[in-house]
């Protein structure tokens, strides 16, 4: 298994990954299968191309995208010094073997090089024991719980917020 920034080159593998996600754990994620697979391929492209914003991760197996993680901050000086955790998903093949820890962390060892992001949050669905557990063994902890964060399909779903701090 290889875990390595992903490039343009991955653009493909990554629109692949990121739809069949939208697809199996529609409740997991802000944005919609539907709204999604209605993009051309630059829209992926742009969330994949790191910048001193963005960086996405990816582990492959024989060429083969099966987990991601992203992060990203906004550009404003005050919000500077955070930034988020998005799109984490391993493909149901291959949880519960580690993977999804393995990319977090190497997400967090990416995010550690810029200095002046002092903190990581995310957001989880309560109910996702698994993927509290990877995050909690990689350094965050629960800061809050927001309701009706996100509705899917008129069903209202809850986000445990999650935070890491990086240079405490």
């Amino acid at each position: 298994m290889e875990i390595r920034v992903l490039t343009h080159n991955d653009t493909a593998e990554y629109k692949r990954i990121r739809l069949e996600s939208l697809q199996k754990d529609p409740e997991a994620f802000n944005s919609s299968y539907e709204e999604e697979s209605a993009q051309p391929d630059t829209f992926f492209s742009d969330r994949i191309m790191q910048s001193d914003c963005t960086v996405a991760v990816g582990a492959f197996i024989e060429n083969r995208l099966i987990a991601t993680a992203s992060f990203f901050r906004f550009k404003s000086s005050r919000l500077y010094h955070k930034g988020y955790v998005v799109g984490v998903y391993v493909a149901e093949g291959y949880r519960g073997q580690g993977i999804g820890k393995k990319v977090v962390a190497f997400l967090i060892d990416n995010v550690r090089a810029y200095n002046d992001i002092s903190k990581l949050q995310l957001r989880v669905s309560p109910d996702n024991e698994a993927a509290k557990r990877v995050y909690m063994s990689c350094g965050f902890e629960k800061e809050g719980l927001e309701r009706d964060a996100m509705r899917v399909n008129g069903i209202s779903y809850d986000d445990d917020l999650m935070v890491c701090y990086l240079h405490a």
